[in-house]
């Protein structure tokens, strides 16, 4: 993630970054005891729902300021992140349900799965695979 990262940022330096929230909040809740990542996850789900982002600032500094004695070790990947799991908040409103999904590129992959999953010839796949790119790309 690295080297696209780098790559965009040397030809579009004002370019905002934004994790996946889906896949961040995955991460975080892997470095928590089982017994209390369903209300963590509830805390990261209402970051996220905040009308404001002096709303989800308030609610992000409550999660970390209440786990970081517990939980040093997730505190600090919340905290290390904050400015790129609220970069949707840079934004008009009406941008922000689907800045909060999963990434587009992983949606448009999901499509191109579920329809290649039966048996095709490689060059039937390739045509199937490129109107589908195609056909998603509309959406962006």
């Amino acid at each position: 993630m690295t080297g696209p990262r780098n790559a965009l940022a040397g030809i579009c330096p004002q370019t905002r970054h934004q994790h996946c929230r889906v896949h961040r909040m995955a991460n975080i809740l892997n470095q928590l005891p089982k017994s209390v990542q369903p209300k963590a996850g509830r805390n990261l789900h209402d970051i996220q729902q905040e009308d404001t982002r002096t709303a989800a600032c308030k609610t992000f500094d409550d999660l970390v300021w209440s786990c970081r004695d517990k939980y040093p070790k997730s505190t600090r990947s919340l905290a290390r992140d904050r400015q790129e799991l609220m970069a949707f908040h840079a934004f008009p409103a009406r941008h922000w349900a689907s800045s909060r999904t999963t990434s587009s590129i992983g949606s448009t992959f999901a499509t191109i799965r579920h329809r290649t999953r039966r048996y095709l010839s490689r060059d039937s796949m390739l045509g199937m695979l490129f109107r589908l790119a195609q056909c998603a790309e509309s959406r962006w």
